[in-house]
Order: C-alpha cells, then sequence, then structure tokens
C-alpha cells in the first residue's frame, strides 16, 4: 500500500465521525425550519430585541428567518464552517507530526521514498478527505433543503454557500500542515489546532464589533466566506479567493521547503 493510501486508510475513521456529527446536526437545524418559518416575526422581533454589536458580530441583521438561505446562514452554516475548520486543521497538522509522535519516521524513512513525496502523499491525502466531506455534506443539506423547503431555492446560491465552506477548509487545512512541520508531540496537536481556529474566529467577531479592529478580518478566513455576504451578493469576492489561493500556496510551499531542510525526531 502505498503512503497517500495509507493516509487514507488511517484516517477514514476520524472522517466518518465527523462528518457524521456535521451532517447530523445541519439535518436537525433544518427540520426545525418550518417551524421557524411560520413565526417569522416573533423571531425576528426577537433578533431585533439584541444589542447591534451582536447581531453584527453574527451576520444576522440582514438575513431573514423567513427565507431558508436566511434561516440556514443563522443557524446552520456554523455548524459546517466552524466545526469542519476544527477538523480541517487537526487533520492536517497531525498527518506530518504524528510520524515522529508514533516513531514510524525511521521506518517510513528507510524506504524508497523521498521527504517531497512525503508531503506530496500528506497533502493529497488531507485534501482527499476535506473534499469527501464537504461533498456528504452538501449531499446532505441539498436533500434537506429539499425535505424542508418552503419554496424554490436559487441553485446558484446554494452552490455558492455550498463551497465556501471547502474553500474555508482548506485555508485552515494549509496552515495546520505547515504548523505540522515543527510539532513533534501528538498531544500537542490539538490545543494548537483549536487554538488556530478559535483565535482566528474570535478576530473575526472583533472586526465587527470596532471599526478600529476592521483590520483583523483579514487575518480571519471565516470574514472571507460569510454567509451573510454570499446570499447578499449572490457572489463570493474575488480579494478573498485571491487571498484563500494565496495562504495555501505560501503554506504549502514551507511546508516543503522546511520538512526538506528539518532535524528528524527519532
Amino acid at each position: 500500500m502505498n503512503l497517500y493510501l495509507r493516509e487514507i486508510n488511517k484516517n477514514k475513521k476520524s472522517l466518518m465521525i465527523w462528518t457524521a456529527i456535521i451532517v447530523t446536526l445541519v439535518v436537525m437545524v433544518m427540520a426545525f425550519y418550518p417551524t421557524i418559518s411560520a413565526e417569522t416575526e416573533t423571531y425576528e422581533r426577537m433578533l431585533e430585541s439584541m444589542p447591534k454589536g451582536f447581531t453584527a458580530a453574527f451576520g444576522v441583521g440582514s438575513l431573514s428567518m423567513g427565507n431558508i438561505f436566511g434561516y440556514y446562514a443563522i443557524e446552520g452554516y456554523l455548524m459546517i464552517t466552524l466545526l469542519g475548520s476544527i477538523y480541517a486543521v487537526m487533520l492536517a497538522s497531525g498527518i506530518l507530526s504524528k510520524e515522529e509522535s508514533d516513531k514510524t519516521i525511521e521506518f517510513l524513512l528507510s524506504k524508497p521514498i523521498t521527504r517531497k513525496e512525503i508531503v506530496t502523499n500528506k497533502l493529497l491525502s488531507y485534501i482527499t478527505n476535506i473534499i469527501i466531506l464537504n461533498i456528504i455534506a452538501t449531499i446532505v443539506l441539498f436533500i434537506s433543503f429539499q425535505i424542508f423547503k418552503e419554496d424554490d431555492f436559487n441553485m446558484k446560491t446554494f452552490i455558492l454557500i455550498s463551497i465556501a465552506p471547502l474553500l474555508l477548509h482548506l485555508v485552515f487545512a494549509a496552515i495546520g500542515f505547515l504548523v505540522s512541520v515543527f510539532i513533534t508531540k501528538g498531544k500537542k496537536v490539538t490545543p494548537i489546532a483549536l487554538g488556530i481556529v478559535l483565535v482566528t474566529y474570535f478576530m473575526g467577531i472583533l472586526a465587527e464589533l470596532s471599526d478600529k479592529l476592521e483590520f483583523l478580518k483579514y487575518l480571519s478566513p471565516f470574514k472571507y466566506f460569510e454567509a451573510k455576504d454570499i446570499i447578499s451578493n449572490d457572489a463570493i469576492q474575488m480579494k478573498y479567493i485571491a487571498l484563500t489561493v494565496i495562504i495555501n500556496l505560501v503554506c504549502i510551499v514551507l511546508t516543503y521547503v522546511f520538512y526538506s531542510k528539518k532535524d528528524i525526531t527519532v
């Protein structure tokens, strides 16, 4: 079995668990849509009574709970973006480091395989896992929309809010992949991964609360793919797609560079 297939096999259990958690939560949330839609005015008055800083921070002020996209953006989108990002960064930040922490790197390097090939196979394996998670989540979400919708919905908008989480997950995975070069103990993966996601998430919230902190939105990938903006504009802004590509390329290239020069702990 080659390294790529070995990685896919090793990570299939965690993929199934995280996918099951995410799609279950999304289905549960969407199942309440018909009920919420019937009481839209009540829920919107409740949202209006909340502090403006809160509604701005969580992107609910410009959305209607009576529309399936607005409801999903407020109640369900965070399930896929936040939980999926945690999965992506945990997967990628442990994918290189675990070879050293598990003491398998010496065996791996004894095989006719270069460090560049190791990085490439690991890269392709985490990308595969993230794509699978997002494909399954999108299929389940589409079925949920079809079952619980009140009216027909715009397919272009649906495709955009389905692609956005994938792009977000790949950003966090690329950051985690670079971090994995510098981690040698498996116990450090989880706190570091959670720290990366949560710190950037709260940066995005702070960016909405104060004009002086608006620059923080460029440090928070969550702000690149906000549901409210995608739904309102029926598009993902090109500057954020460009940032996504740049972050991925920089992190992946640096991973190759640093891993090729790294003193491996055996």
